[in-house]
């Protein structure tokens, strides 16, 4: 099988903060959802809004998490930075 390199720039911020997430809970598995946010660049109010919004326990270890669960919550905080961004919302 043969594969590509795949290009700095065609990676999507989104996908940038689910493999931070994932890197997270893979080098830090016993630390709480919200510790591991708290270590990434993401802003709080971002990622607060997401967790209420997905009803994501902030105590629950991210170690526990399914990654199709880290992977919403990427999407969702990517989405409403998005929205941020455009000025559509206010935090």
């Amino acid at each position: 099988m043969v594969r590509r390199a795949v290009h700095p720039a065609r990676i999507s911020p989104g996908s940038r903060i689910i493999e931070a997430l994932w890197q997270q809970q893979h080098v830090n598995p016993h630390q709480t959802v919200r510790q591991a946010l708290e270590n990434t660049a993401i802003r709080p109010d971002l990622w607060m809004r997401a967790v209420r919004v997905l009803r994501v326990e902030e105590s629950r270890k991210i170690g526990r998490m399914r990654r199709k669960e880290l992977a919403l919550l990427g999407r969702t905080i990517r989405r409403y930075w998005q929205e941020w961004r455009r000025g559509e919302i206010a935090l």
